[in-house]
């Protein structure tokens, strides 16, 4: 199992679209990945402007889960939307269909996860502070990867296997990469006031068992400036 932490204060943004927001990558799969090339990319991103054209990522498919802020928007072709919690909202497309967004409050943050067709992603939102949260059984065959992003609180995480815990803040994130021959660890999260957070399960099933994970990681932790074209 690897462990990364991609940390809010030391995350790099980049303006994305007509000065629409600001995005940055958490992960991408292969690390280094040029555009076009890698299998994942999980990023954030504020849309401040009213009306925005989303980038497009033919060859993808994306998992927009608005997190902060309401938005409408516009695709031509066929896509699902659903509930996440009480709050928040999930908008899967095809990303390389034209999409519009429109504002319906002064902005919006969003997480952006952009996969290969076959890529499963589930993904939910906890009410903190909390007893504790078990990450999903083992799956067979390909490269799983939990994902886990704190809104509006510090926690305290502690994992199976480590003897420390972490503390984490407010827009902090852990990925938990773990092949199928893996045991999956315990994870628990404690945090002194009512929060959230946002959990994602990604599993890569093209991906072999036996994983190098020199290849994956935070694209800010490279010597080379990450590409970002969020949403």
């Amino acid at each position: 199992m690897e462990i990364i932490f991609d940390k809010a204060a030391t995350r790099r943004f980049q303006s994305w679209g007509d000065n629409a927001g600001l995005a940055s990558d958490l992960l991408v799969v292969p690390q280094g990945s040029p555009p076009g090339h890698y299998d994942l990319r999980v990023g954030a991103a504020s849309i401040d402007k009213i009306a925005s054209d989303f980038t497009r990522y033919p060859g993808y498919l994306r998992r927009h889960a608005v997190l902060r802020g309401r938005s409408a928007f516009a695709c031509s072709a066929p896509f699902r939307r659903t509930a996440l919690g009480h709050r928040g909202s999930v908008f899967e497309f095809d990303g390389s269909e034209a999409l519009q967004c429109t504002l319906q409050t002064p902005s919006a943050f969003a997480l952006n996860i952009i996969h290969r067709p076959g890529t499963r992603v589930t993904d939910e939102l906890l009410d903190l502070p909390s007893s504790g949260f078990s990450c999903a059984a083992p799956l067979t065959g390909g490269l799983r990867i939990e994902l886990f992003f704190l809104l509006a609180c510090s926690a305290q995480v502690r994992i199976e296997g480590r003897e420390q815990p972490v503390e984490l803040v407010e827009h902090d994130a852990m990925f938990l990469l773990l092949s199928a021959s893996e045991p999956t660890p315990a994870v628990r999260f404690v945090s002194p006031v009512a929060g959230q957070l946002y959990h994602a399960t990604i599993t890569l099933s093209s991906l072999v068992e036996h994983i190098n994970y020199s290849h994956f990681g935070a694209p800010h932790d490279s010597q080379a400036p990450a590409s970002v074209q969020y949403p």
